[in-house]
């Protein structure tokens, strides 16, 4: 019927992700609680889509410095949610569960923390992923 390609990836939030095809066609799996969705959807299906419509699909990225500590999982590869503070600083939503939607209507985008690292200390610049 199908053929899974990939089941689970090393997101926090979004570890719960599946990709394949049936018939042909591509299938996406998000996950279930809208933050670890939202950031599938930003990560993989996003850009695929934009690719598909040949359009640009680079993100619009900001530098900032960071007003406080960005805490992350070693091992994972996080999307950190952060808000702009009118000195232009970042600061992070450090609200823990993907499931707490209210984190992204805060949010102006999100800081991505590579697997290796254990987040970022208080006035380290960092790259912002902002929302569309």
């Amino acid at each position: 019927m199908g053929e899974l390609y990939v089941h689970g990836v090393r997101l926090q939030p979004g570890k719960p992700t599946a990709f394949g095809d049936v018939a042909g066609r591509p299938v996406v799996c998000l996950p279930g609680y809208p933050v670890a969705a939202l950031s599938n959807l930003y990560l993989f299906v996003r850009p695929a889509i934009k690719r598909l419509a040949h359009l640009d699909d680079k993100p619009i990225r900001a530098k900032a410095r960071l007003a406080r500590k960005m805490p992350s999982k070693p091992g994972y590869l996080s999307l950190v949610r952060v808000a702009f503070r009118e000195d232009g600083q970042v600061e992070p939503i450090m609200v823990s569960g993907a499931g707490i939607l209210s984190s992204v209507a805060r949010a102006d985008g999100f800081v991505v923390v590579p697997e290796e690292l254990e987040g970022f200390e208080e006035g380290e610049m960092v790259e912002v992923i902002v929302y569309e």
